[in-house]
């Protein structure tokens, strides 16, 4: 995620977590979310990211 971070920082690129691991990460580093795209930085990420495991635990059973 550090990589990422910086790569997309480095590029001018707006980041949008997808999976869980992600936004988590997000979560864990508030001062990052300036990288995040823009209607993903006024939202509660805490949601977004239990709703996103909801999805994976359910894909999980689907395999």
């Amino acid at each position: 995620m550090e990589y990422a971070v910086k790569l997309a920082l480095n590029n001018g690129w707006l980041i949008e977590p997808v999976c869980s691991y992600a936004i988590h990460y997000f979560i864990k580093h508030p001062e990052l979310r300036e990288q995040l795209l823009h209607e993903l930085r006024g939202p509660d990420l805490v949601e977004l990211y239990k709703q996103r495991l909801r999805e994976e635990a359910g894909r999980k059973h689907v395999d």
